[in-house]
């Protein structure tokens, strides 16, 4: 199904982000330890943006997904509303 593959897509692309932010909260850690603040402050500031950006992504991911959900309902009503009661049906004679 290839709604699927988007919500792996999804994740894919949230995985690297998350990675990187990782990174630098350590360098903005190691940073501070070493009593280079400005650079610290730097950093954080870049993680800040990173946040937002994965934040952006989920809430996106959100929307596909309830987007998705929204699909489903339709296609199962279309479903259920292609077959007739046993009986409904006018006979092919008549």
């Amino acid at each position: 199904m290839p709604h699927r593959d988007v919500s792996k897509a999804f994740e894919i692309l949230l995985g690297e982000p998350e990675t990187a932010l990782s990174g630098v909260r350590e360098e903005a850690v190691e940073a501070s330890r070493q009593g280079n603040y400005k650079r610290a402050q730097t950093l954080l500031t870049q993680a800040q943006q990173m946040e937002k950006l994965i934040a952006d992504i989920r809430a996106k991911q959100q929307e596909w997904q309830q987007m998705v959900g929204e699909l489903r309902r339709v296609r199962e009503v279309k479903q259920k509303a292609k077959r007739l009661p046993r009986g409904m049906r006018t006979p092919e004679e008549a």
